[in-house]
C-alpha cells in the first residue's frame, strides 16, 4: 500500500508508518513521474482530497500515465475508485459526462461519496418520520427540518431528506435552510423551490414539499421542528448554536420529541 499524502502534518501518518506494508510519500504531483509503473500496475487506486477539484486534477494525473502503456492486457484493468463530494460534479461521469469518454481498456473508474456513507448512517436509527405524531395511521402535522450551514454535506441530506419525505409521508415536508449565502441559494435551487409548489403541470395537486434558504438571523425565532440538523463543519460553531437552541427552546424541544444531529 502506497499513500501520496501532501500535508506532512497529517495526524494518521505516523500511525500508518509503524505498519511495515505502508509506505508514506510526497505530494503526488512530484513523485508521480518516478512512479509510473507503481501506479499502472496497482490492482486499486482511491482518490480522496478536501475539493473536487483536487481530486479531479490528481486522476487527471494519473490517467495520463496510462497513455504509455499501450501493451496492457485487459485482464489487467486498473480499478480507481474517486471521491465526488458535489453531487452536481457526478455528471462528469455520466454517460454523456467529459470523463465517460476517457474510458479504456486499461482502467474503470468508479464514484463514491463519504458524505452518502454519513446521511445513510444519520437516518437508519433516526428515520425521518420518527417522532412524527401519528393517530389512526395518518400523520397529524407536517414534516419539519431545519439544517444549519449549507456545504456539500448538507446538499446530501437536503437531497434525501425531500426524496424520502415524498415517499414516505402524506404530509407536506417543511425545510428551512438557514445560510449566509441564502439570497444565492434561494436564487441556485429555484427548479426545486419551483417544483415543490408546483409538481404537476396542471397544479392541480397538493405540493411536495416547502423549502426555503434563510439568513441566520432567522435562527434566533422560536419556530417549531421535528429535526435540527447543525451541519457547520466549523465544530465550535455548532456546539454554539446548539447551546443556544438548547438554552432557549428546550421546552419547544421536549414538547416536540425533537431530534438534533450535529456534524
Amino acid at each position: 500500500i502506497r499513500i501520496y499524502e501532501n500535508d506532512t502534518t497529517n495526524k494518521y501518518i505516523n500511525e500508518l508508518e509503524n505498519s511495515g506494508e505502508i509506505i508514506i510519500t510526497g505530494k503526488l504531483e512530484y513523485t508521480i513521474e518516478s512512479n509510473n509503473c507503481e501506479i499502472i500496475n496497482a490492482k486499486e487506486i482511491f482518490i480522496i482530497n478536501d475539493s473536487d477539484a483536487e481530486s479531479l486534477n490528481n486522476l487527471a494525473l494519473i490517467l495520463s500515465k496510462f497513455d504509455y502503456f499501450k501493451n496492457r492486457k485487459i485482464k489487467d484493468k486498473t480499478k480507481i475508485y474517486i471521491e465526488i463530494k458535489n453531487r452536481e460534479n457526478k455528471a462528469l461521469f455520466d454517460k454523456k459526462g467529459i470523463y465517460n469518454k476517457l474510458i479504456t481498456d486499461y482502467y474503470e473508474i468508479y464514484l463514491f461519496s463519504i458524505n452518502e456513507i454519513i446521511v445513510q448512517e444519520m437516518f437508519k436509527n433516526k428515520p425521518l418520520i420518527s417522532n412524527i405524531k401519528n393517530k389512526n395511521g395518518k400523520y397529524e402535522e407536517n414534516l419539519k427540518i431545519l439544517i444549519v450551514g449549507f456545504n456539500d454535506l448538507s446538499e446530501e441530506i437536503l437531497y434525501n431528506i425531500l426524496k424520502l419525505g415524498h415517499f414516505d409521508l402524506d404530509k407536506i415536508t417543511e425545510v428551512t435552510v438557514i445560510d449566509d449565502n441564502y439570497e444565492l441559494l434561494n436564487s441556485k435551487y429555484k427548479t426545486i423551490i419551483k417544483r415543490g409548489k408546483e409538481p404537476y403541470e396542471n397544479n392541480n395537486n397538493k405540493s411536495l414539499w416547502k423549502l426555503e434558504f434563510l439568513p441566520y438571523k432567522c435562527l434566533y425565532e422560536e419556530r417549531v421542528y421535528n429535526r435540527i440538523i447543525l451541519c457547520d463543519k466549523e465544530l465550535n460553531n455548532g456546539i454554539d448554536i446548539f447551546n443556544y437552541i438548547n438554552n432557549n427552546f428546550n421546552v419547544v424541544l421536549e414538547q416536540n420529541n425533537t431530534i438534533i444531529q450535529i456534524f
